[in-house]
C-alpha cells in the first residue's frame, strides 16, 4: 500500500483552481455584485484529499517498520520491545482517524452522487472548512465540482484509493475477529500446568 500510492492520480490543484473561479464568476453573475476572493471550496476539497493522502502515505509507512519490529524482535521483552509495542497500538489509533477520515470524503463524494444538499449536511456537520458565505453561494448555483464527472478533473483517483484503504481497513478487522473465533474453538500452544 505504502509503494503503490505513489502511483495513484493524485488531486489537480490548477483544474481545482479553474473550477472555483468559473463557480465565482456564475454567483457574481447571479448575484450581481463582487463574490468574495477567498470562494475556492473545490480547492478545500482537493487539499483535503491530498492532506489525507500524505497521512495514509505516512501512516503506512510506520505501520510497516513496526510491524517488521514485531515480526523480527517479538520474542524480545526488554524496555524497546515494550515501547514498540506501545508505539505500534498509537499508530493504530492513527490508522483508525485515517480510516474514519476516508469514510468521510468517500460517502460525501462517491454516495452522495452530486447530491448538493446531501454534500452539504456531510460536510460542514463533519467539520468542513467553509463558511457562512460559501453556504449561501451553494444556495445560489450548484458548483461544477459538485458534478461526479468532473470529479475524476479535480480528485485524481483519491475517491477509489479511499475506497481500497476502507475494503483494506475492513478485512483486517474480519482478519482479527476470524482469529480471535479460532482461538475460541482451538487450543493453541502447549498447556504445561500438568
Amino acid at each position: 500500500m505504502f509503494v503503490t500510492l505513489f502511483f495513484v492520480k493524485e488531486p489537480d490543484f490548477e483544474a481545482a483552481k479553474k473550477l472555483d473561479d468559473e463557480y465565482r464568476m456564475k454567483v457574481i453573475a447571479k448575484r450581481g455584485v463582487y463574490f468574495d476572493e477567498g470562494l475556492r471550496p473545490c480547492m478545500t476539497e482537493a487539499k483535503a484529499f491530498d492532506s489525507l493522502r500524505y497521512e495514509i502515505w505516512v501512516i503506512h509507512g510506520i505501520s510497516f517498520i513496526s510491524a517488521l519490529w514485531r515480526e523480527i524482535f517479538d520474542s524480545k521483552m526488554n524496555t524497546i520491545g515494550q515501547l514498540m509495542r506501545g508505539f505500534e497500538m498509537i499508530v493504530m489509533l492513527a490508522y483508525f482517524y485515517t480510516f474514519i477520515s476516508c469514510l468521510l470524503h468517500f460517502s460525501t463524494w462517491f454516495i452522495a452522487g452530486g447530491d448538493l444538499d446531501e454534500i452539504k449536511k456531510t460536510i460542514w456537520n463533519g467539520g468542513g472548512e467553509h463558511d457562512i458565505e460559501t453556504l449561501k453561494a451553494f444556495d445560489l448555483v450548484k458548483p461544477d465540482f459538485f458534478d461526479p464527472h468532473n470529479m475524476d478533473l479535480w480528485g485524481g483517483k483519491m475517491l477509489e484509493w479511499f475506497l481500497l484503504e476502507i475494503l483494506v481497513f475492513l478485512f483486517y478487522i474480519i482478519g482479527m475477529k476470524i482469529l480471535m473465533l479460532k482461538s475460541r474453538f482451538y487450543n493453541i500452544g502447549t498447556d504445561m500446568s500438568r
